[in-house]
């Protein structure tokens, strides 16, 4: 498989055939702390969904054995959250996303005043996580 700095340098040559030099960039601290955690919530959402399947088409129950995982993610949480973020989050994970049924809106007071909030994805979480 080509390297993708191959790929673009191909490109861009056969467009301006000048010599250029392609470096990578780091993400910066916050974009690097928002990838992360999206992911984290991405594969926490995917962990209940397997866990109920197991539970409820197979008849295992799994929760035993997730539960020091759990605990040790729910820990990291704490270390990078306050408490209003904690609670929204929790309240994302466990009561929201799960609901078929919710609409993807809640109500929330942010900065003393009460908002409407769209929270119907991990990145939509992160940016309001970002405010309270």
């Amino acid at each position: 498989m080509a390297k993708p700095e191959a790929s673009i340098r191909k490109t861009l040559h056969s467009i301006h055939p000048v010599h250029f030099r392609i470096t990578k960039k780091e993400l910066d601290k916050s974009s690097f702390k928002r990838k992360l955690f999206l992911e984290t919530i991405e594969n926490l959402q995917k962990i209940e969904v397997r866990r109920d399947y197991l539970a409820h088409s197979i008849g295992l129950d799994v929760t035993a054995f997730e539960d020091l995982y759990f605990k040790v993610i729910e820990n990291l949480l704490n270390i990078s959250f306050n408490k209003s973020q904690l609670a929204l989050l929790h309240r994302y994970l466990y009561e929201l996303s799960p609901d078929n049924e919710w609409d993807g809106f809640v109500d929330l007071v942010i900065k003393g005043k009460k908002q409407k909030v769209d929270l119907r994805t991990p990145k939509l979480v992160w940016e309001i996580l970002q405010k309270i």
